[in-house]
C-alpha cells in the first residue's frame, strides 16, 4: 500500500530535504523588498508592509486590523518563505494569523508565480515548515493537496503537494494527505516512483507510526 511505501522510504531522504530547503532560501535574499516588487511590476503599499510587520511582531490585533483595512497577505515582497505573509503565516506558532487570513476570504489555493514551487502555495509552505496543524487548517478550508506544484511545467509532470511532503521527510503530513486529495493515478505513481528510488531503512526508530497506516 502507498502508505507503507511512504513509511519505509521517506526517512532516508535527508539529502533531498536539504536540497528543497536550499532552493527555497537561496534566490533573492540580497535585494530589498521594494526592488524585488518593482522587478515583478508591483508596488509595495503601506498596508501590506504593516501587515507583514504585525505578523513579524506577532501582534494579532494589528494584523486583523490591517487585513480588514485591505492589506493583501498574498503580496510578494521577496522570493523565499518569509517573502509573502500568507506563506509565513503557515509557520508553527502562527496558526491564529493563518486562521484570520482564511476567515477573511483569501484563497487557500492561491498560487504565487515566479518563485520556487516549494513555497508557491499556502499548502506547500505549511509542508515546508512541517506544520501539520496549518496543513489541516488549510485542507479544512478547501486547500487541494492534489494541485500540481508547478503550473507552468510539462503536463506530464504529475507532481502534487503530497510529493513535497514525501520528499522532505514530512511523512506524518504525507500520511494525513493521502486520502485528502483527488489524486490521479499518475500522481500516485509519481510519488511511488520517487520513493522507490531509495533503499528501505529498516533501522528507523519510529516504528509506532506503522500503527497509523
Amino acid at each position: 500500500m502507498l502508505g507503507e511505501i511512504i513509511w519505509n522510504r521517506i526517512v532516508v531522504m535527508n539529502k533531498l530535504s536539504h536540497y528543497f530547503c536550499v532552493l527555497a532560501l537561496t534566490t533573492s535574499l540580497h535585494i530589498t523588498s521594494e526592488v524585488f516588487a518593482q522587478e515583478q511590476g508591483e508596488q509595495v503599499s503601506a498596508l501590506d508592509g504593516q501587515l507583514r510587520e504585525a505578523l513579524k511582531q506577532r501582534d494579532l490585533g494589528q494584523f486583523e486590523k490591517y487585513l480588514t483595512e485591505g492589506a493583501d497577505p498574498t503580496f510578494l515582497f521577496e522570493n523565499h518563505e518569509y517573502g509573502w505573509v500568507y506563506c509565513t503565516a503557515t509557520e508553527q506558532g502562527r496558526e491564529d494569523f493563518l486562521q484570520l487570513i482564511i476567515d477573511n476570504g483569501f484563497d487557500v489555493n492561491h498560487r504565487q508565480n515566479g518563485i520556487h514551487v516549494s513555497i508557491s502555495l499556502p499548502l506547500t509552505c505549511a509542508v515546508l515548515f512541517g506544520n501539520l496543524r496549518a496543513v489541516k487548517l488549510l485542507v479544512a478550508a478547501g486547500a487541494d493537496p492534489a494541485m500540481r506544484m508547478c503550473a507552468a511545467c510539462d503536463k506530464k509532470t504529475d507532481s502534487s503537494v503530497l510529493d513535497e511532503a514525501a520528499i522532505i521527510n514530512e511523512y506524518s503530513i504525507a500520511i494525513f494527505l493521502l486520502d485528502k486529495g483527488n489524486y490521479s493515478d499518475g500522481q500516485i505513481q509519481h510519488v511511488i516512483k520517487g520513493l522507490e528510488m531509495f533503499p528501505v531503512d529498516e533501522s528507523n526508530p519510529r516504528n509506532d507510526l506503522r500503527l497509523e497506516l
